[in-house]
């Protein structure tokens, strides 16, 4: 049984989508825990909670917990936030009711901004690529992460809000400036923006929310239990993700084991992956199991936008789901979402092996160049599995349990195993 003290990780063992928002607001009712402690991403996160009334939210920075009265989320220093975006989402849920989020959002001062030209040079990549796209949601992860690297760009802290919005409209300056003067000189109408309503909204977030030092975080999260909610995918980590179709961020635990140490939590995190009953992918990349035929399957929270590209579904990998969980550093169990879709058919294709080449965990990007290359060329070889007994075959050949099973959108559509 989990301890009354233990906090949860969540990892996506897949591609993202992986149902995400709806586990880590079940974990929170379930075992009534009031923090969500985000460990990577930004504003490009899209993790849907619908409650059993049907009030529903897509969380993009705010904790999927915080449908919740009372629940906390703490965005850590991993996280680059959007401010504009992280508005926005306030405001809607202002709309759907939750009249306090603000009041129960903490911000480490040492996240990263994304700026608007960061997203709108993300997106100018994207076009420039043409019929060869990197699949990006073009959120400005990418730039926000390489500019990072370049002494020569003006860098953007959470805290830097704390002066006058004169000076945050000369840091949004200086970042315009770094742009048009490195490569995007012909591009200066669409980054021309309105600096001065833009610096004005920053401060506005900056003011409304808890400001964090990292001895304050590091509080936080030693004197709270927490689900750490996770991120995209394993699939798309920046060090075992299947390159060039990779973020540039950590995608697996290692940003919330290492929140934990340095916050000195002396007590075990139960890791959980997260997986859906089948495969499936958002944008460019490699996909062996795509299935057009597992079309007719309902995707009401992911369609066809220009940005990452299609919804493809696929039917169940066990050699990724195997890859993603060694890279993850391993799971303690396994949370199945989209299991009532098992009853559409009699049997389910698993993949189980693949009829040549392997995947390997890969220790530079030669070989992350490698594994794409596997993965685009194989072929999977696949075994017949009545519907009724997909889940206990996941368990046998991962031997791992799975301890919840999710049949619907709400926390009361999820089946938790007694031996958890």
């Amino acid at each position: 049984m989990v301890g009354k003290n233990v906090s949860f990780i969540t990892s996506d063992l897949g591609f993202g989508d992986a149902a995400k928002g709806s586990i880590v607001d079940f974990l929170c009712r379930k075992y009534n825990i009031n923090l969500v402690v985000r460990f990577g991403g930004s504003g490009n996160c899209a993790h849907n909670v619908v409650e059993p009334s049907g009030r529903h939210h897509e969380f993009s920075q705010f904790g999927s917990g915080t449908l919740i009265p009372g629940n906390k989320t703490l965005l850590s220093r991993h996280v680059l936030v959007e401010p504009l975006a992280l508005q926005n989402e306030e405001i809607h849920l202002q709309e759907i009711g939750i009249k306090d989020a603000y009041s129960r959002l903490f911000i480490d001062g040492s996240c990263r901004i994304i700026t608007p030209f960061d997203i709108i040079v993300s997106a100018i990549r994207e076009e420039q690529r043409g019929n060869n796209p990197h699949g990006s949601a073009q959120s400005g992860i990418g730039e926000r992460m390489a500019r990072s690297f370049d002494p020569f760009s003006d860098t953007m802290y959470f805290y830097d809000f704390s002066g006058s919005v004169k000076s945050i409209k000369r840091k949004l300056e200086d970042v315009q400036s770094y742009f048009i003067l490195n490569g995007f000189s012909n591009y200066q109408d669409r980054l021309d923006i309105d600096l001065d309503k833009t610096a004005a909204r920053y401060k506005q977030v900056f003011d409304s929310v808890g400001v964090l030092d990292t001895r304050q975080t590091n509080r936080v999260i030693k004197d709270n239990r927490a689900v750490f909610e996770g991120h995209q995918g394993v699939l798309l980590d920046e060090n075992y993700g299947f390159h060039p179709h990779t973020t540039w961020s950590t995608t697996t635990k290692s940003n919330a084991v290492s929140l934990l140490e340095a916050a000195d939590v002396e007590e075990k995190p139960v890791v959980l992956g997260l997986t859906r009953a089948y495969s499936h992918r958002h944008g460019a990349g490699p996909f062996p199991t795509h299935d057009t035929y597992l079309g007719f399957l309902e995707e009401p929270h992911n369609s066809d936008f220009s940005g990452q590209g299609k919804f493809r579904k696929g039917w169940l990998d066990l050699n990724l789901l195997k890859y993603a969980i060694t890279a993850n550093g391993g799971v303690d169990y396994l949370a199945i979402s989209h299991v009532d879709v098992l009853n559409k058919l009699e049997e389910w294709k698993i993949c189980t092996s693949y009829a040549n080449g392997a995947l390997v965990i890969p220790k530079d990007m030669a070989e992350q160049e490698n594994n794409t290359k596997t993965l685009s060329d194989i072929k999977p070889y696949y075994n017949y599995v009545k519907s009724g007994n997909v889940v206990n075959f996941l368990q046998d050949k991962l031997d791992t349990t799975v301890v919840i099973r999710s049949f619907g959108k709400s926390a009361n559509d999820k089946v938790m195993t007694e031996r958890f």
